[in-house]
């Protein structure tokens, strides 16, 4: 992995991102989707619900893994540090409010989640004719 997906500063984004949110007497966080193409390779940065593809030739490739409560080892974690989920409607969420097991802020819950990014790196071909980032909104109502 290059230096540039290790140096994005995350924990930076995430110290100001409480700062600001405490200062100004305010709840919330947010995902996040770096992306690096260099040569034939696409390098990942990913911090919660949103999803990179390739759409190609034979059709989509997921690249990257979600965040959420749908992942059995971000459920894990999420349980490993003392975070009790609780399935609302159609999804888990923890403590009944949170739907993501990483972001950055939400630091009513930093007990429990992370803003650790998930790195990965995957290699492009001829065949690979766009790349999409989206957020949950998205895939929530996209198939692929």
């Amino acid at each position: 992995m290059t230096l540039f997906l290790h140096g994005l500063g995350f924990e930076k984004i995430e110290r100001e991102a409480i700062t600001r949110l405490k200062q100004n007497m305010q709840l919330g966080g947010s995902t996040a989707l770096c992306v690096l193409i260099k040569d034939n390779k696409v390098q990942i940065a990913n911090v919660g619900d949103s999803r990179a593809v390739i759409i190609n030739d034979s059709g989509a490739r997921v690249l990257n893994n979600l965040h959420d409560f749908s992942n059995a080892s971000e459920e894990k974690a999420v349980d490993e540090r003392g975070g009790v989920i609780i399935e609302r409607g159609l999804t888990k969420r923890l403590h009944g409010e949170l739907a993501i097991s990483r972001s950055i802020g939400d630091f009513t819950y930093k007990d429990y989640i992370s803003s650790t990014p998930e790195l990965s790196e995957t290699i492009i071909g001829p065949t690979d004719n766009y790349l999409l980032l989206a957020s949950d909104g998205f895939w929530n109502v996209i198939t692929y």
